[in-house]
């Protein structure tokens, strides 16, 4: 068995105390002081990176890896917030669109971007992190969209066709019906 302490907020962070006895009803009871001191919650964005998503495919899984929130408080209170964007996409929560998802939510893989305009080589969308007290505004991501065909590399233009290794352009990788068929057109 534990006991579990939780500190209500409450604006304070005035330190705590409580007095603790144990008994077994047999033997004298064992009387014990407790003096809990309140450190201020914290909130960090500790992983931002690039969401990915592949040219001819609509949507890309966003994770703890892109969006990554540290808290000495509890994980399931972190929230993200969108407050500005996608322009040209929307964001998804278990299949349904959403302006607000958890860090549990990015943990367990539950959010999507769902590209809607295909024409666009890239997108963001800004959110505000919230876990109780403390909040963290104005946090930007990034979306980019990976062509298929790769710009000059060396000053060969180069192709990733398997998705692991670029080879030379050649007039045999226009052929776009890999493209066509991502995109069921």
């Amino acid at each position: 068995n534990r006991i579990v302490y939780f500190h209500d907020g409450g604006g304070s962070l005035k330190p705590d105390n409580f007095r603790f006895r144990v008994s077994d009803l047999k033997h004298q009871p064992v009387y014990r002081h407790f003096r809990i001191i309140v450190s201020p919650l914290t909130l960090a964005l500790t992983n931002s990176s690039t969401i990915f998503i592949q040219q001819g495919t609509r949507m890309a899984y966003i994770t703890s890896y892109n969006m990554g929130s540290q808290t000495n408080g509890q994980r399931t209170n972190t929230y993200y917030n969108i407050t500005s964007g996608p322009n040209g996409g929307r964001l998804e929560l278990n299949g349904a669109p959403s302006s607000m998802f958890s860090q549990i939510n990015l943990d367990n893989e539950e959010v999507v971007y769902i590209q809607t305009i295909m024409a666009l080589a890239n997108d963001s969308f800004v959110a505000t992190i919230v876990n109780q007290d403390a909040v963290k505004k104005n946090q930007h991501f990034k979306i980019i969209v990976l062509p298929l065909v790769k710009p000059l590399i060396n000053g060969t233009l180069v192709c990733n066709l398997d998705g692991d290794n670029n080879v030379p352009f050649q007039q045999h990788h226009l052929d776009a019906s890999q493209l066509a068929g991502l995109t069921n057109s």
